[in-house]
């Protein structure tokens, strides 16, 4: 919630998957009072609920600024989704330069080609537009295909000319877990640090901003292991 004011959220936000809240809205109130976040839109108890009782996503991201939710899907088809995957290599048509924020909260794991997952991004984002990124890091062996190291978001969008907002490893001893720390990561340390994190689970927390020199096909070379001069 704090990096919707520090990031200004507005426009259209386009997710990939459809994220199931479990807390209601009663209960993001009391999360934002305690935080000393003012929503852009304060929702009634019982409006707009999603289908387990909980708040719902459009509603959520309406509260932090967003006036418009595109939410990607490939398994589900419930209605209102977009369905579309992201495995595959041509992006819509209706979905380039459309979004000023694409959120990939626990759905690039589970698609086999990153790198085309990767451009689907680039390609959607508007200049300016912010890309984030929460997603596994360590101890989630079969969760998904993918762990990611902190070097490929680092290197990708770095290499690809986007501006990095906020870079922090979340440990938690499980997802829902209430003490939840937030590890900030500065350039040297994404790319260098090898991390050991016992039995902790590890996220990756990225955030980036297209600028009007970023592009989408630019394939990096791991930074820790090139020369100074390269």
């Amino acid at each position: 919630m704090q990096r919707a004011d520090t990031f200004g959220f507005s426009g259209r936000l386009v997710t990939l998957g459809r994220y199931n809240l479990w807390f209601t809205n009663a209960d993001f109130l009391k999360m934002a009072e305690t935080s000393g976040f003012k929503p852009k839109y304060t929702p009634g108890e019982d409006e707009d609920l999603a289908p387990n009782g909980g708040m719902s996503s459009r509603l959520f991201f309406r509260t932090l600024g967003f006036s418009e939710l595109i939410e990607i899907e490939y398994f589900d088809e419930a209605p209102g989704l977009y369905i579309f995957d992201l495995n595959s290599q041509e992006t819509p048509e209706d979905l380039i330069d459309t979004a000023d924020a694409v959120f990939d909260f626990g759905t690039s794991e589970h698609v086999f080609h990153t790198p085309r997952l990767l451009a689907h991004i680039g390609r959607m984002l508007r200049s300016g537009g912010i890309v984030a990124h929460h997603t596994p890091m360590n101890n989630q062996v079969n969760h998904g295909f993918y762990q990611f190291s902190p070097t490929l978001y680092a290197d990708y969008y770095g290499v690809n000319g986007y501006e990095t907002l906020d870079f922090a490893a979340n440990l938690a001893a499980d997802y829902d877990a209430p003490d939840q720390q937030f590890v900030p990561l500065d350039a040297k340390q994404a790319v260098e640090v090898i991390y050991k994190t016992s039995e902790m689970l590890a996220m990756n927390t990225f955030f980036a901003r297209k600028t009007d020199r970023s592009t989408i096909n630019v394939f990096p070379q791991q930074s820790f292991y090139q020369k100074p001069d390269s």
